[in-house]
């Protein structure tokens, strides 16, 4: 009896332990849930990577007379990493990395549009703009204080986030005010930085992106190493964001109809209208027509001989006329009444600030 009742005694003692134990893992289970936090850890130790290749400048509108101002010449995007370390806030109270970026020492904005800043070139001027994770994007303003842009869930799982910036060269003025001649854009003009920031906030205090400003010296410094860092470029280096390219020629051209054929009728001659070696049937001219050409640009028009021989190219400056027709005679190209020019990489150049007609002469020799 005694032992039965002992047994009934084990028995229940070892029921009521794993019931404990039961317990305690549900309670350890319940708890678990708030590992969701360490996605919204404290960023440490940031450090904004400026130097990865970036999409290096493409052309986007074509610079001539009839381009407005406002357009986008060029364009390039590049990203900037940032690296972080999390660490468990206090109290479990969630932070976010805030992404931030402004323009400083500016001067007076351009009135079109404040965030394009000027560039050594008078009339071209440069504009940052971060391709948000919501699908916004904000241009990098004129502002003191950085101006939050985007932000990012910290994950201590990784340990690094890109700012997609979009780099663009905007024409600031009619096409007939830039400076003469091909422009090469090199740096930002005078004193104007560039500072990115990378700042650990906490989660909610930023509530408009694109407007909110962000007093970075009232913000708490400890622990040592919260994430309240800074990068500041000008010059060449503002520029040349991401190491995708510092120097952009904006080149001034003209808009021309490509493979049009000018048919120049020359008329009929026999051989007694040529007395002798280099003379000439009278010119007939023609004109061909360059369009919305740019304030400074020199067009270059080159001959091609369509009907070349090897005997033919001791002169370069005489056209052959089609095989099977007269021999000895050919046709040479003439701007005015003296300037001949060779079919072989000679060209003829003018300029003009809004559209252009070259005439020119041909005649039978």
């Amino acid at each position: 009896m005694v032992s039965s009742i002992h047994s009934l005694s084990l028995h229940i003692r070892r029921r009521h332990r794993a019931l404990m134990v039961s317990a305690i893992a549900a309670l350890l289970g319940a708890g678990s849930s708030s590992a969701t936090w360490a996605r919204d850890e404290m960023a440490m130790n940031c450090q904004i990577m400026d130097g990865a290749a970036g999409a290096g400048w493409q052309p986007v509108e074509p610079l001539t007379s009839a381009t407005l101002p406002g357009a986008v010449l060029f364009r390039s995007s590049t990203p900037i990493t940032v690296k972080y370390g999390v660490r468990p806030a206090p109290s479990l109270v969630p932070h976010e990395l805030i992404l931030a970026a402004s323009w400083l020492g500016v001067g007076y904005p351009w009135t079109m549009d404040p965030a394009a800043v000027p560039t050594d070139v008078e009339g071209i001027r440069y504009r940052v703009i971060l391709d948000a994770r919501d699908g916004a994007a904000r241009a990098v303003p004129l502002s003191e204080s950085p101006v939050a842009l985007d932000r990012r869930v910290t994950d201590p799982a990784i340990d690094s986030t890109a700012m997609n910036f979009i780099q663009e060269l905007v024409l600031a003025v009619p096409p007939n005010q830039l400076p003469s001649g091909e422009q090469t854009v090199t740096r930002v003009a005078g004193s104007a930085t560039l500072q990115i920031y990378a700042i650990d906030m906490l989660k909610g205090l930023i509530s408009s992106l694109g407007n909110d400003r962000i007093n970075v010296g009232s913000l708490p410094t400890t622990p040592t190493g919260i994430c309240r860092k800074r990068l500041a470029l000008s010059g060449m280096e503002a520029l040349n964001l991401g190491g995708g390219g510092g120097v952009v020629p904006i080149p001034n051209k003209c808009l021309v109809e490509a493979y049009k054929t000018v048919r120049v009728p020359l008329g009929k001659y026999g051989v007694q209208d040529f007395p002798s070696v280099n003379s000439t049937s009278p010119a007939r001219s023609f004109a061909i027509s360059l369009s919305q050409c740019a304030a400074a640009a020199k067009p270059e028009i080159t001959f091609t001989d369509k009907y070349k021989s090897v005997a033919s190219q001791a002169d370069p400056t005489v056209l052959n006329l089609a095989p099977g027709g007269a021999r000895g005679l050919g046709i040479i190209m003439l701007k005015g009444q003296t300037e001949v020019y060779a079919s072989t990489g000679g060209a003829g150049r003018g300029q003009s600030t809004h559209d252009a007609a070259l005439a020119w002469h041909s005649g039978q020799m």
